[in-house]
């Protein structure tokens, strides 16, 4: 049981680093005055955002599968 709740949590962490990330990027680009050319740093925080959002929601499978296997075994 110890091990599905931490994939779980793990799955909680990655999509809430990734929405953050996401959200802290598009914020970013939005306030970039115009003319100062291309901020990058604040598309790498987004582009990472999404990447880690993406590796959040496959956790996240990953983590539903775990936890219907267990109630399975359980005879639930």
């Amino acid at each position: 049981m110890h091990d599905i709740r931490s994939i779980v949590t793990l799955a909680i962490v990655f999509l809430e680093l990734g929405f953050l990330l996401t959200a802290g990027g598009s914020v970013w680009t939005i306030l970039t005055p115009d003319g100062t050319g291309v901020n990058f740093a604040a598309g790498f925080m987004y582009m990472g955002g999404m990447v880690v959002g993406v590796a959040g929601v496959a956790v996240g499978i990953a983590a539903l599968v775990a936890v219907a296997r267990a109630a399975k075994r359980a005879g639930r």
